[in-house]
């Protein structure tokens, strides 16, 4: 299966609940930790759209991060369809909008970071909103992960 956490700029909270899926960054969320993760803050405007594939779960699933921008619904069409036209079935991949559980930090700290360009207090400031947003992304992502085994387990 494919997952895709998806956020406005696929730079912070998709990037961490990928992260998070993947063990890659550890539980209860740490601030430093969040900053020094090599994805971290780093996708520009050009990169909306482009999902950018993490790593493979434990069971095989191949987890990704993608932005899209002011265009949530076309983006997230236009993968589906992509991935229909090239024999993907339904089941075999989860669109997953990693930013409706976070606070307004994060929000704030990434417009600061990308429209401001005021990368070092945005960057900040959007790491203290995902550490105070942590229960609600490890939430969502052990959904998805038990989504995706029952997904799994109807084939």
């Amino acid at each position: 299966m494919k997952i895709f956490y998806y956020c406005y700029g696929g730079a912070h909270s998709s990037v961490i609940a990928a992260a998070l899926h993947l063990e890659k960054i550890s539980y209860p969320l740490n601030y430093q930790e969040i900053l020094d993760f090599p994805y971290f803050d780093l996708n520009t405007p050009k990169e909306k759209g482009m999902p950018i594939l993490l790593g493979k779960d434990v069971k095989g699933n191949e987890i990704y991060f993608v932005g899209y921008g002011k265009n949530k619904e076309m983006i997230v069409k236009l993968l589906k369809s992509f991935l229909k036209i090239h024999g993907v079935k339904d089941e075999e991949f989860l669109f997953v909008n990693a930013l409706e559980r976070i606070n307004w930090r994060v929000k704030l700290g990434g417009f600061l970071s990308k429209a401001l360009n005021l990368k070092k207090i945005g960057s900040r400031f959007t790491a203290l909103g995902i550490v105070l947003s942590g229960p609600q992304i490890k939430e969502t992502v052990e959904n998805v992960k038990e989504l995706s085994e029952n997904k799994l387990n109807l084939d």
